[in-house]
């Protein structure tokens, strides 16, 4: 039996009620936010029309009380999943606000 593992930094925290901005240059689209870590966040629901670049992209989040937190990522995967994407990305850089949401919902678990 092979086993899978994880490349992974910084554990994945499963976050709800979160929504994601994000502007591709053309357009801004709306995406829903699955989980976090310090280093990464995964959107979902993202359209199929987002141009992907390998640049960095600010991404506004928001939460059920529109508490903004925005950080700069770098795309790192994709799947698609019918006329929408779901995305995996790198963040490059990030405010006072990202490091506390994470924190914060990582206590929680």
């Amino acid at each position: 039996m092979q086993r899978k593992f994880e490349r992974r930094r910084q554990q994945r925290i499963i976050i709800r009620g979160y929504t994601a901005y994000i502007n591709d240059g053309k357009s801004t689209y709306h995406a829903v936010v699955q989980d976090v870590s310090l280093t990464g966040v995964r959107l979902s629901n993202l359209s199929i029309n987002f141009i992907m670049k390998r640049k960095p992209y600010n991404i506004l989040i928001l939460n059920k009380r529109n508490k903004k937190t925005c950080i700069l990522a770098r795309y790192r995967w994709i799947k698609r999943r019918g006329h929408l994407v779901e995305m995996g990305f790198y963040v490059t850089n990030s405010l006072k606000g990202w490091v506390n949401l994470v924190k914060r919902k990582g206590d929680k678990k």
